[in-house]
């Protein structure tokens, strides 16, 4: 870690931070169960076989595991600000990449990656009609996000001396797993919105009756 941005600093603000998005998330979480349990433009609770439980169990998932996140990062801070009282200090605290409290975390970022990167592909299985042919490569970076995320946690747990993010075992695998998943958000995006572009203008597609031809309509009947 850089002299000038030390681990302890980075800790503080990253949990700073993460506490300010995580707030933000809560709001969009409320207004997803409000979509998702009650009836639109009412308060009023949608009937079982009409819940899409599906989804609530990935909106309840990702929020189980966005809490968790937060929980870990304050349980680091006070392991290494407050209850540690090793050499070292808190930056030792904080180089001990096996530590339980950093597997977890890591194992928490990698869950929710994967439930994220899952529910993409299933919104371009869906945009292009359930075609098996559009979610193969997606598939494969998924799983291949899926395994370096899986490798970092083993390097993290079977490093026994102090070591960082940037460490030359461990950095590969991070860099792995970001340049896969985002690979894998850039490309679904660009499909599910050429696709979606292209049921709305494509002549098949039902056209939106406008204005004009409503009282077009009207006027024909009358007659």
């Amino acid at each position: 870690m850089s002299d000038s941005f030390p681990i302890t600093e980075a800790q503080i603000v990253g949990l700073f931070m993460e506490s300010i998005t995580y707030g933000i998330y809560l709001v969009t979480f409320g207004m997803c169960l409000r979509a998702l349990l009650f009836e639109r433009d009412k308060l009023v609770l949608k009937r079982a076989a009409d819940i899409n439980w599906g989804m609530l169990l990935v909106a309840g998932l990702m929020s189980v595991f966005a809490t968790f996140d937060v929980a870990f990062g304050l349980r680091h801070n006070l392991d290494a600000f407050v209850w540690y009282t090793g050499p070292g200090g808190a930056t030792a605290e904080f180089g001990d990449i096996s530590y339980w409290v950093n597997v977890m975390k890591s194992a928490d970022y990698v869950a929710q990656t994967a439930i994220g990167d899952g529910i993409l592909i299933y919104r371009l299985f869906m945009v292009y009609e359930r075609s098996i042919y559009m979610i193969v490569f997606p598939i494969l970076l998924w799983m291949a996000t899926l395994i370096s995320g899986c490798a970092i946690l083993w390097v993290e747990v079977s490093t026994k001396h102090s070591a960082f993010l940037e460490d030359s075992q461990l950095d590969k695998w991070i860099d792995c797993l970001c340049v896969f998943t985002m690979v894998l958000n850039i490309s679904r995006l660009l499909s599910i919105a050429c696709g979606a572009s292209a049921r709305v203008y494509s002549p098949r597609h039902p056209q939106v009756p406008t204005s004009s031809s409503v009282s077009s309509a009207s006027c024909s009947t009358r007659d």
